[in-house]
């Protein structure tokens, strides 16, 4: 696992069990595909790893963390979207059905919505 994907469970268990209230965790990510191997690769606004559970009041897109996400497939025909998912919901540890693109299905840019 790498130091990335470990910080980001961590913190989402954490976040999640302290506070009962919170359901929901949003990401931003840019999508680069047809790369050599599937892999995100890193966190941008590191300094704020509050990671933006949303509450019932809703949370501010411009804060999310963001994650830069390297797939094999080509965008075409959702592919590269579910592939997406499958490897979020993987490195989670939770299942496909807790990841869902809120905004930017056809677009490199995405915000993802992970439930917890």
């Amino acid at each position: 696992m790498s130091l990335i994907t470990g910080l980001l469970r961590r913190s989402a268990e954490l976040l999640a069990m302290t506070f009962f209230n919170f359901t929901t965790m949003k990401l931003k990510c840019k999508v680069i595909t047809r790369a050599s191997r599937n892999e995100i690769l890193g966190i941008d606004n590191l300094s704020q790893l509050n990671l933006e559970f949303k509450n019932k009041n809703g949370n501010n897109e411009n804060d999310l963390p963001f994650l830069k996400i390297y797939l094999t497939v080509a965008p075409v025909d959702g592919k590269a979207n579910k592939e997406l998912i499958k490897l979020l919901a993987e490195k989670l540890g939770i299942s496909k059905s807790r990841v869902s693109i809120l905004k930017g299905e056809k677009s490199k840019e995405k915000i993802i919505e992970v439930l917890m």
